[in-house]
This record gives C-alpha cells, sequence and structure tokens, in this order.
C-alpha cells in the first residue's frame, strides 16, 4: 500500500446508517486514481457498518479496510478509545489489539482525511484529534 488514500471512519455506536449515508459514502472513495485503504474502528454501529460495506466491494476496485480495535485490556474503559482514534490517524499500530496488526498495511503512514459520521464523545474526540493533527474532515450530517 505504497501510494494509497488512508481514509479513517468515525462514528456513533448507536448510528444506524441509511442508504444515502452509505452513497455519499461510497461516493468519496470510489473513483479514485490511486487505491483506498478505510480504517475501522472496530465497535458495535457504524464502524462494523462501514466495515461491512467495504468489504462487499470487488478487490479489483483496489478499496481495502483495515480494523483497528482498540485495546480495552492494555488501557482501560476511559483510554483505549481515543488512544485508538489517535493510533487510527497517525498510523501507530501501537495502539491497538494485538491481533489486528497483522492485517494492517498502512502502520506508519497517517491518514489523508476523516469521514465523520454523527455519534457521541468518541467521535467527537476523534474529530476533534484530526482537527489538531492537521486531517481533512468531511463531516457528514
Amino acid at each position: 500500500m505504497k501510494d494509497c488514500l488512508i481514509v479513517t471512519v468515525t462514528g456513533g455506536r448507536a448510528y444506524e446508517s441509511t442508504l444515502a449515508d452509505m452513497a455519499r459514502f461510497m461516493a468519496i472513495i470510489s473513483g479514485r486514481s490511486r487505491s483506498v485503504v478505510v480504517r475501522c474502528g472496530g465497535a458495535k454501529g457504524l464502524d462494523e457498518q462501514i466495515y461491512d460495506l467495504v468489504g462487499l466491494i470487488d478487490p479489483s476496485r483496489n478499496i481495502r479496510r483495515e480494523l483497528w480495535r482498540a485495546d480495552w485490556d492494555r488501557f482501560g474503559r476511559r483510554k483505549a478509545g481515543p488512544i485508538r482514534n489517535r493510533g487510527m490517524l497517525r498510523g501507530d499500530t501501537s495502539t491497538i489489539v494485538r491481533q489486528c496488526v497483522g492485517g494492517i498495511a498502512t502502520a506508519n503512514k497517517p491518514a489523508d482525511l476523516l469521514v465523520s459520521f454523527p455519534g457521541g464523545s468518541g467521535t467527537r474526540d476523534c474529530t476533534g484529534a484530526a482537527g489538531a493533527l492537521g486531517i481533512p474532515i468531511k463531516i457528514m450530517y
């Protein structure tokens, strides 16, 4: 994944996407001149929905997915989500559960874009961190 567009996704656990949401997201990641990697946090709700959607895309379209699960056991309930969020944005695989690291082709590469769907405090944290890191943000609400 040498020259790819890295898109990180954030959104709420209770969020139920609509067909229009998914079509808008597909418009963002489709039709690119280079390959696309979508980073998902692995939480219930939007993360699962986007991860599943990208898994349905024909591999010949050069759109891949990566699962960046928070390490709740190592970092605890209050810190694991924010630590994982910053890891997804920076490309730091030391912040996620070890089982996911083998499936990460974009380690040490920062995100090029954050797509932010409606959500709660975790979504706000990820969106704020992206802004602080200078990563462009596409708000989906």
